[in-house]
């Protein structure tokens, strides 16, 4: 039993371990595991100049959601402490497995965007078990980190698609060039100036090099696309000229 136990130890340190801490105890609540993190060393590197300085002894508790753990819910406890530098620097030291102001590891957000990569936000939710802004957020962050700088890439066929990142008919215009198979360039609402915008960064000359535009079939995009890239190819979306004519039927054999 003792060995088991200690295999047991053994695995939960090499998952939990991050650096500047160390497990320190698991809580089990039912459907809620609470893994509790201790620091290892009374000094740390300045996020500002870099040199090691001793920790305050002023720090809060942090709470972070992390990967599940079988059917239950982890979440990471620990103090994140003060930092006082010589340079000038006032504030909170910065973490590796944290992005500042987050509410969970970096590791269960990389989690959640593959997932919405592949499943509708609903379904990320229901998996993750996370509401629909926090997963929205995600999405929204990691998308944009992944995003191709324009001045080195010319486009020629792109997809252009709107998602709703916030009940209430808030939108988002993204552009994708299909041939790199990455997301381009992101913008907000979904006019036909939000579109503009994006061929305006792209350039004049680029984007009258588009060969293909794949889209749905929404009049702002359109009218942007036909001024901005004269030289484009219009392809709408199957699904949605599908619900185009399915919509139409049914407003055709309606009584």
């Amino acid at each position: 039993m003792r060995a088991r136990q200690y295999e047991y130890s053994q695995v939960f340190r090499s998952i939990y371990t991050f650096p500047g801490y160390r497990l320190s105890g698991i809580l089990d609540k039912g459907d809620h595991i609470f893994v509790h993190l201790r620091k290892i060393h009374k000094t740390t590197k300045c996020p500002c100049c870099g040199r090691r300085i001793k920790i305050s002894k002023e720090f809060y508790q942090r709470i972070l959601r992390d990967l599940d753990i079988g059917p239950k819910q982890a979440y990471l406890s620990f103090n994140e402490h003060k930092l006082d530098c010589p340079c000038g620097f006032r504030g909170y030291e910065r973490l590796d497995f944290v992005e500042l102001y987050s509410r969970a590891t970096i590791r269960f957000e990389e989690y959640v965007y593959r997932l919405c990569l592949n499943l509708s936000l609903t379904s990320v939710c229901e998996i993750s078990g996370i509401d629909w802004k926090a997963a929205k957020d995600i999405d929204i962050r990691y998308t944009k980190k992944r995003i191709e700088d324009l001045k080195n890439i010319s486009p020629r066929r792109i997809g252009v698609d709107e998602i709703a990142y916030e009940k209430g008919h808030h939108y988002l215009t993204v552009v994708r060039d299909i041939d790199l198979g990455k997301v381009i360039w992101v913008g907000q609402d979904r006019k036909s100036a939000t579109l503009d915008a994006f061929f305006t960064e792209l350039g004049s000359e680029k984007s009258k090099a588009v060969e293909i535009v794949v889209m749905d079939m929404w009049d702002p995009y359109i009218l942007s696309v036909r001024e901005n890239c004269p030289n484009a190819e219009i392809i709408f979306d199957k699904f949605h000229i599908i619900k185009k004519i399915t919509g139409a039927l049914d407003e055709g054999l309606a009584p």
